[in-house]
Order: C-alpha cells, then structure tokens, then sequence
C-alpha cells in the first residue's frame, strides 16, 4: 500500500470529480447492483445437466452479451434480471435469469471431470460446433423473452443426444477459452485529472480512467472490491483500529480512481504502473457497540452494496479525504451482495462443507476461496490475476477463440470460425480513450508460456495465505 494522500479539499465526496463524461454503462452497471455486466466471464448452469462418464457438466463458461430488468406481472420472477448469454465453444446464445449464473471465481469443475475432458479423444471443427449444450438455443429478441422463457418449462425438459466426444470436445474448447480470457486486462475511458496534494501546492494533472477489464470481470471507479492483503498487512498509523476478529477477514476498497503513476525503477528509467486509490473498509459484526463505525461519505453518488449478513461496512480510512493508493495487482476482484450464502453455491457451500472446513482446512477444499468471496477470510485466498494486456474486451475474446482453435483443431485454419461464432457485446469498447500497449507496459501478441498445459487449473487461484 502506498502512503495516504489527501484529496482535493473542496471536493463533496471522493466521488465528486469532473469526469467529462460518465460512461454510460458505468452509471448503469453502479446504480443497479446487478450481479453481471455486459462483457464479463461467467459460469452458466446447463439444464439439465449433461453426463460425461462418471460425472456431468453442470455449468459451462460462458459472455454476458446483453440484460435487461423484466418487469412483466405475469412472470413467476417478475423483477428478476435476464441475461443475453453466448456459451463459449458453440455458436448459439440463450436467455437466462441471473439465478442461473455465477462469478467466474465462485466455481470449479471437479478434478475427474477435469481429467475426462482432457483425456477424451477429439471430434473434428465440424461436428464440435453443431453440437449445442442445451435444447433449443435461443435467437430471439428481448421483446420475446418472456414467451420463450414460458415455453422453455414445457418443451425444454430434455437434451438431444451427444457423443461423449462431441461433448468433451467443446466443453475443452471452452475452458480453453476461458482460460486465455481470465489472463487479460486493460483499462478504459481515459479522462485527465486536475488537482493537489496539500493546499498551497501547484495544481498537478494525472491520467485516470474510469473503468478496467480485469479478467473475468468489469470494474468501475465506484466499485466495491475485495483486495489481496489481509488486513495485518495493511497497519498504518492513519488507519482506524480495527474492530474485533476483522484481521480473520476479508479486506474491501471502495475504488474512487484507476490511474497511471510514475515510478523510477531499480535501473533508473522511468515507467508508467498502473494504479487505484479509495477508502479501506473492513467487515465489523453489526452488533458490535465498543468500536466507532468511522466517518460516512456524505452524499455517495453510488449505494453501497449490502454488506453480508450480521455484518456492516466500517471506513478504517482517516476521513472522506483520504485515500489508500494500491498497484493494480491487489486486486481480487468485485464483491457481489449475496452470493455468499445463496442458493446457487448451496452444493458447494453448505453446512457441512463448512464444518468440514472449519474442523481442518485444506489448501485443495474448494470452501476457503468460496469464503472469500463474501469477504470471510482475506482476498487472497481467491483472486483473479490478469497478466496480459490487450486493447479492447473484443480483442480478448478474438485472441482467446484463435488460441482455442489452434489448440483443440491444429490443422483447421482460424478463419474457418466465421462470424456467426465470434462473440459479439451490446457495444464494441474499441476505443481511443483506452490504456495503450506502452502505457501498460504489456505486450501484447505474446501469450503466456505454458497456457497449452493449464486448462486444469482454469486460472482459479486458490492460495493459502501467507
């Protein structure tokens, strides 16, 4: 963590900056909470599930393309949010209500599924992608949601029948994908700050953006994130102390900015690191009554996400007027509201995973990372790590799929794809306000060494800490 530094003095809120232009899905994506945004990486549930030897596939790595909030009284969720999803591997997409999905980090395929996909032999290019993981994929627009999504319970009960290695093809071919996908980042809409450390100093410009692709996720400054450090790491004599047994905890930031910094390195040269600042927050037991919850933001343009269970947001940071300053790798990724329990990692998360858990810990158990998400043990248990930097989400999807094809089909030429399997977002991010290959310090055409190898892993870190 780099030193506190003091904000601008006449800002309202650290939110409060002249940004010429607020990104239209960063305001969108902030005030709604919803649990996905349009571009990102997520696991979608396949009904029903498809059996593969001794196993089944049961959610399958797909983009979110598109959503909407569906407000029709006759529906049995009448406020539930759908999502426009592409699965990876296969050239269809569906509609889906976000209790069919998770996060990219809350989930794992088992290790014998693992093994049984890698081992099984291949189809060809041709017979991979006629195959469709689900009955009936959809092609409809959003007007027709809600009829098709009213058919899917009578006339979509039941898969067509598969060759096991058509299956364990595409679905290689997927985690393939995902596996390129998790690695990348960039950032975008670049905007110039104008402001100063301390009163009296001359005024400094600062180049900042507003959001960043992160691996399997988007952020937005507004967001609140889990980072790396647990909390232990992170003692400053500016911070407020801690409540009690916080330390166990998960530790969060409420970001108020992405930036590049300046930073001399050990040769002497100059280089550009890529950055975020806002407020630290802590996870305190909601009954706690000998603890100060710390100062408020006065006016957040954005609400805050809802806090886990028995427990409330408490800012450690001096004032509303001071920033932590962290390099752009603590981060773990977002925090969702309510993930962590719910009835979509109810297999995976339940009481008696958690007794197991809590009895003896092991580094392989998938219940520790799962903790993390909800903040219950520090971020670096389970985190998301993006090494290289391309321009745009459309060039991480582009340069993924060519990757997979070259490793599942070595003789098929990528342009055999065609563009009705390319993946296509609600707005192509290619644009000129986005971090460019110098400024990122990242080049871009070199894939990382040894990815061929690591599709078992599926890039899911689950660490011990230290």
């Amino acid at each position: 963590m780099h030193p506190f530094r003091q904000q601008l003095p006449s800002a309202t809120t650290p939110e409060d900056y002249s940004v010429p232009s607020v990104n239209q899905d960063r305001d969108s994506d902030l005030r709604s909470l919803r649990h996905f945004r349009s571009g990102e990486m997520v696991w979608c549930r396949i009904e029903p599930p498809l059996p593969l030897g001794a196993d089944e596939i049961g959610w399958w790595p797909a983009v979110i393309q598109d959503y909407r909030i569906d407000h029709h009284k006759q529906s049995a969720t009448p406020h539930s949010n759908w999502y426009r999803i592409r699965l990876f591997g296969v050239t269809a997409h569906y509609l889906r209500q976000e209790e069919s999905l998770l996060p990219w980090l809350s989930y794992r395929p088992p290790p014998t599924l693992q093994r049984m996909v890698r081992d099984t032999p291949r189809v060809g290019m041709k017979e991979a992608f006629s195959f469709h993981p689900m009955p009936d994929p959809l092609n409809v627009s959003w007007n027709d949601a809600e009829e098709d999504s009213d058919n899917s319970r009578s006339s979509r009960t039941t898969s067509a029948k598969h060759d096991i290695g058509q299956i364990s093809t595409t679905y290689f071919l997927a985690l393939f994908v995902a596996s390129k996908i998790v690695r990348y980042w960039t950032a975008t809409d670049r905007w110039v700050f104008e402001g100063k450390v301390e009163e009296g100093q001359e005024p400094f410009e600062e180049v900042r953006f507003q959001g960043i692709w992160w691996g399997s996720e988007r952020l937005w400054a507004g967001d609140m994130v889990r980072i790396r450090p647990p909390l232990k790491e992170l003692i400053d004599e500016d911070l407020l102390q801690p409540s009690a047994m916080a330390e166990t905890r998960g530790v969060f930031v409420r970001i108020n900015s992405f930036y590049l910094e300046d930073e001399v390195t050990h040769e002497g040269s100059s280089e550009q690191r890529p950055m975020f600042a806002g407020a630290i927050f802590e996870l305190a037991e909601a009954e706690s009554s000998d603890i100060s919850f710390g100062p408020r933001e006065t006016s957040p343009i954005y609400p805050f996400p809802t806090p886990p269970t028995g427990f409330k947001w408490r800012m450690i940071t001096p004032s509303i007027y001071h920033e932590a300053h962290f390099y752009l790798t603590e981060i773990a990724g977002r925090y969702y509201p309510g993930l962590v329990p719910s009835r979509r990692l109810a297999p995976m998360l339940n009481a008696n995973t958690l007794r197991d858990y809590l009895r003896s810990p092991n580094p392989g158990d998938f219940t520790g990372p799962l903790l993390a998400l909800g903040g219950f043990i520090p971020g670096r248990s389970n985190y998301l790590d993006p090494k290289q930097w391309k321009p745009n989400r459309t060039a991480m999807l582009k340069s993924a799929y060519e990757a997979g094809v070259r490793k599942v089909f070595p003789d098929q030429e990528t342009g055999d794809l065609g563009d009705d399997f390319m993946v296509e977002l609600k707005e192509d991010d290619e644009k000129e306000d986005s971090l460019s290959e110098e400024e990122s310090d990242g080049e871009e055409h070199t894939e990382d060494a040894g990815v061929e190898d690591d599709v078992e892993k599926l890039s899911i870190s689950t660490v011990k800490s230290d």
